[in-house]
């Protein structure tokens, strides 16, 4: 994290664009989520339930 930070940062000093984008980063996560959402029907979300949710 500390290295995109700074990537991110030097990117935005040399007036460039960052090395990767919000909507990169929206693309990666779409297949976890789909997993997730898989996992939630066939198991129920009692057992992913995330402790900190109420």
């Amino acid at each position: 994290v500390l290295a995109q930070n700074q990537e991110f940062f030097a990117s935005v000093r040399a007036s460039r664009p960052a090395n990767c984008s919000a909507e990169d980063g929206v693309a990666a996560l779409e297949p976890l989520q789909a997993v997730y959402d898989q996992m939630l029907e066939f198991e129920g979300d009692d057992k992913y339930k995330r402790l900190w949710s109420h």
